[in-house]
């Protein structure tokens, strides 16, 4: 009996000796790391936005996720039974954003993410400043020098184009510089065009009123306004009966008060509507209604007759007739200008 018990013992403590020294081999043993899905955004995108939200799973169906791990420059991550989410800050340029995921059984998964931040489209167009001369500005030179600035910030300028009679245009780090010739009396005009790096254009005219060089000597000059009962004659005020005005694209001005002005003698014939106005050695025959005028000038110590169509007939307003101011100035050897800017005509004759 005791011998019986003996050799149950030893095999016994043989089986306890090789479960103690040959541990178990498993047969569903993990050798797949884990699976990291990227529902959003897809990779290699290109965005113009300063932050993005990524979104994606991690999963492992045969020994779990351990941890999960997010490397780059992300804020408000959430994580729900495999699940993310979470917002990525980008940079210019290309970004990436690392995640790392372990499984239970230790094995380790890497998906990187490659997002290219563009700069925002440009919508602004380019910047002009015209530094000199200013705007509406007068002057009696024949040419003037323009100095203008030209910028963009976001996109740059690609080209720049002066429109008007210019010269020696020079460019240098958006300083813009050019020779200006004004050929017209009074208003003339420049643009200056700018396009810059997304395709935008912008323009500013710049315009300038030139004015005729003063008259030598002594010089009878008389200033009217358009609309205006009141006028200048060397420097002092006259009133009007009926004011300067445009008809059919013509300025008119009263003809007895500019004739009196150049001490002129003016006649008129009420039966033939006839005005006779004899300036010096110079005669001028007027119809009201009619554009045919007659001159009689003095040539070579004769007098011509010189037979000149008007721009638009002479015609009576309460009581007083009206003509071309043109035609009527320059018959007495005058000077006309015209000032735009304040509707202002501008009669000078030397004395």
């Amino acid at each position: 009996m005791n011998r019986f018990f003996a050799v149950i013992t030893i095999i016994l403590f043989v089986f306890v000796s090789l479960s103690l020294y040959h541990p178990k081999v498993l047969s569903n043993d993990d050798t797949t790391p884990p699976v990291i899905e990227i529902s959003s955004p897809a990779d290699n995108t290109e965005t113009t936005e300063s932050k993005i939200q990524v979104k994606g799973r991690v999963y492992d169906p045969e020994s779990g996720i351990e941890s999960m791990n997010i490397i780059g420059r992300v804020e408000n991550i959430v994580e729900s039974d495999g699940s993310f989410i979470f917002d990525w800050i980008l940079a210019k340029n290309k970004n990436t954003v690392e995640i790392v995921a372990v499984n239970g059984a230790g094995m380790t998964t890497n998906k990187t993410l490659t997002i290219t931040s563009l700069s925002p489209a440009d919508t602004t167009p380019p910047i002009i400043m015209i530094n000199s001369p200013a705007e509406g500005s007068e002057t009696r030179e024949n040419k003037i020098h323009v100095n203008a600035t030209v910028m963009d910030p976001e996109s740059g300028i690609s080209a720049i184009k002066i429109i008007g009679n210019v010269l020696n245009i020079t460019e240098n780090k958006g300083a813009v510089d050019f020779d200006w010739n004004l050929t017209v009396e009074d208003k003339n005009y420049v643009d200056i065009e700018a396009t810059n790096g997304a395709g935008l254009t912008a323009t500013k005219r710049l315009n300038v009123f030139k004015r005729p060089p003063e008259m030598e000597g002594p010089t009878i000059i008389i200033e009217l306004w358009i609309g205006r009962k009141t006028a200048v004659v060397d420097g002092k005020s006259v009133t009007l009966d009926v004011p300067p005005q445009i008809v059919r694209s013509r300025t008119v001005v009263p003809l007895r008060f500019i004739a009196e002005a150049f001490k002129a003698k003016v006649d008129y014939d009420s039966l033939s509507r006839t005005i006779y106005i004899v300036f010096g050695e110079t005669e001028i025959v007027l119809e009201i209604d009619n554009v045919e005028a007659t001159m009689l000038v003095p040539v070579d110590g004769k007098k011509v007759i010189k037979i000149v169509i008007l721009e638009a007939p002479p015609f009576i307003q309460n009581g007083r007739t009206l003509v071309p101011v043109r035609f009527i100035a320059e018959a007495f050897g005058a000077r006309v200008d015209w000032d735009s800017k304040q509707q202002k005509i501008t009669i000078s004759l030397k004395k």
